[in-house]
């Protein structure tokens, strides 16, 4: 099977796109900024809602995920780990 260069540049397009996607430099993706809310969320209801402490366990919970992942900030994680992380948040979740 032969592939024309249209086709070629179609498919390298696509990969250089993919890579783009999922290192997402300067914005937050979609599934990064819900997964992220979730973590909010979450720290909101164990915390009764006060802003210093849902704040400091959503910290304390992206930390966990970062460390465990390798990643220097929380938005930092690709795409194509988020649901990794999600796995991660959720034997979090359990403890509590």
């Amino acid at each position: 099977m032969e592939v024309t260069q249209e086709q070629l540049h179609e498919m390298v397009q696509l990969e250089v796109n993919a890579a783009i996607a999922d290192k997402h430099p300067g914005n937050v993706p979609v599934e990064l900024a819900s997964f992220k809310k979730e973590i909010t969320e979450f720290a909101k209801q164990i915390t009764d809602d006060t802003p210093v402490r849902y704040d400091s366990m959503s910290q304390a919970l992206n930390s966990i995920i970062r460390t465990k992942l390798k990643l220097k900030r929380i938005n930092d994680l690709p795409i194509s780990q988020i649901d990794v992380a999600h796995q991660i948040f959720e034997q979090l979740k359990a403890v509590f």
